[in-house]
């Protein structure tokens, strides 16, 4: 009796540990739940960083073979994080992000649904002149859907802080791999054959990429992403007040990892001058000057850590290094005093006869875009076809131009508008415009170190793609396209992280509900 009442009294000792038991017992069945199926997650990351590697490698992925192969690894993942989800819907997977994210998938789905309006109506009977070249049409589309679909995918899968450096340093290490194999084979002046494309290395680096100018780009999306990394790394902490402080506090970035990233930037900035690339090494100091700029108007916290790296790049990345690698000939060029060495130099982007090595002057390279003009306002609405420029072009090319077939237009902004039409560019540009938007409010003190660094990697990119596009066509080069929309997905995939250290500074509550995490 004394002992039924013990238990059905209230200041009974069963009812507590009953609740405790429960309790433990939901607790515990949550990380069951959530790790019912990681296998999945953790494959379509690796599709994603396994693309990010393989892009450059093949001519830049500039070959169909090698875009399908780019498409295929993008699309499998897609259905293993679509797998996955439908397995276990509750693990909290990227989903939700993508709901956060309507802007940019209006504007990159909207492109890709114009693009295939544009060649599906061209197909049906009566409508074929609104694509100049259906085979050429399709080809734009199907690329067109592989970088929407890592950039989808990078939505989906990138669902932890983890996952998010992942993805940036893969970006810096493919970048740091380019760069020395460029150096290298610019260096012993090697001649050989690869993927059927001969190449012969001496006067401007290429890697393995067929135009210098696309490894430039290249390397200008790689540096941004190292630029974002390093920044975001050197505004953690307090600022040292004693000298001695901040002599440890050298001493200390000397041995860290710190010290290889900076490394890596410098690497790359040599491959970058290699290049020989006009613009795009112009791009690249322009980029740095303005976000860091931004960066110091936006955070007070990161102000002092972005001016001091970013003079120092120009201290001892650009003037030391870039003079030891050649800076003063990418000077000659753009002064345009030098000649080209080899007359495959000057015939980049052209197919027929070879013109006589020279350098183009900005007007001269500026003269093809503005030739095409006339072609945006000839169909301003549906545009010429993706990808038909050049059969759109041929009939009105200018005669002081170049010989031979031009295939692109040396300008991303007119091709664009010339093939797709005004529809199509409207929204291809809103596509960087709303990411630059939802950039800005990242570089807040209010923000995580790694969001910050996020949005200056996407603006960098931005800035310094932007400007080198003016002048060549970098980004109808699928391995600058695909890494860049990867760099723009993450502005959209970082706010919506936990952060961790806001977290660890706040008094721990058991009312607080965490959102469910794939972070394997």
């Amino acid at each position: 009796m004394g002992a039924q009442a013990s238990l059905a009294g209230p200041g009974s000792q069963l009812r507590p540990a009953c609740l405790f038991f429960t309790a433990s017992m939901k607790t515990a069945t949550v990380p069951r739940e959530r790790a019912r199926h990681p296998l999945t997650g953790r494959l379509a990351l690796g599709c994603l960083i396994a693309a990010l590697l393989l892009a450059p490698l093949p001519l830049g992925s500039n070959r169909p073979w090698s875009l399908a192969l780019l498409g295929g690894l993008v699309w499998l993942g897609m259905c293993l994080a679509a797998w996955g989800w439908a397995l276990s819907p509750r693990q909290g997977s990227g989903a939700a992000t993508l709901k956060n994210c309507g802007a940019l998938l209006l504007f990159a789905l909207g492109f890709c649904a114009w693009c295939a309006g544009q060649y599906g109506l061209s197909q049906m009977a009566g409508l074929g002149h609104l694509t100049e070249d259906g085979f050429a049409s399709r080809h734009f589309l199907l690329r067109s859907l592989v970088y929407v679909g890592a950039m989808v995918l990078c939505l989906w899968v990138v669902n932890s802080r983890r996952r998010v450096k992942a993805v940036l340093f893969t970006v810096v290490a493919s970048g740091l791999a380019q760069a020395m194999l460029a150096a290298l084979l610019h260096a012993g002046a090697a001649r050989y054959e690869f993927m059927f494309e001969p190449f012969e290395q001496g006067a401007r680096a290429t890697g393995t990429f067929v135009n210098p100018d696309h490894l430039a780009g290249y390397m200008l999306v790689c540096l941004s992403a190292a630029f974002g990394l390093l920044l975001r790394q050197l505004g953690r902490g307090q600022e040292a007040m004693g000298w001695q402080q901040r002599l440890a506090q050298l001493a200390a970035f000397l041995v860290s990892a710190k010290m290889l990233l900076r490394l890596a930037l410098v690497v790359m900035v040599i491959a970058l001058v290699l290049t020989r690339s006009r613009m795009g090494n112009a791009a690249f100091l322009i980029s740095i000057v303005v976000t860091a700029l931004l960066v110091a108007w936006g955070s007070v916290r990161h102000r002092r850590p972005a001016l001091w790296l970013v003079a120092s790049m120009l201290l001892i990345d650009v003037l030391i290094i870039g003079q030891w690698v050649g800076l003063d000939k990418v000077a000659a060029r753009m002064s345009g005093t030098a000649e080209a060495s080899s007359t495959t130099i000057a015939s980049f982007g052209l197919e027929g006869v070879i013109p006589p090595p020279k350098e183009q002057s900005l007007a001269e390279r500026m003269e093809v875009p503005a030739a095409a003009l006339p072609l945006v306002w000839q169909r301003p609405v549906m545009g010429w076809g993706g990808g038909s420029f050049g059969l759109a072009f041929a009939p009105i090319k200018p005669a002081s131009a170049y010989s031979g077939f031009w295939d692109h237009a040396h300008n991303d902004y007119v091709q664009v508008a010339v093939e797709t039409g005004l529809v199509g560019f409207a929204l291809w540009m809103g596509i960087g415009l709303v990411t630059a938007w939802r950039a800005m409010p990242l570089l807040s003190d209010q923000q995580a170190a790694l969001s910050h660094g996020v949005a200056v990697a996407a603006l960098a990119s931005l800035c310094s793609v932007g400007l080198h596009s003016m002048v060549d066509f970098v980004l109808y080069l699928p391995a600058n396209a695909l890494t860049l929309s990867v760099l723009l997905a993450l502005v959209w995939v970082a706010p919506w992280l936990p952060n961790t250290t806001a977290r660890a500074t706040r008094p721990a509550s058991h009312g607080v509900r965490r959102q469910p995490s794939l972070d394997a």
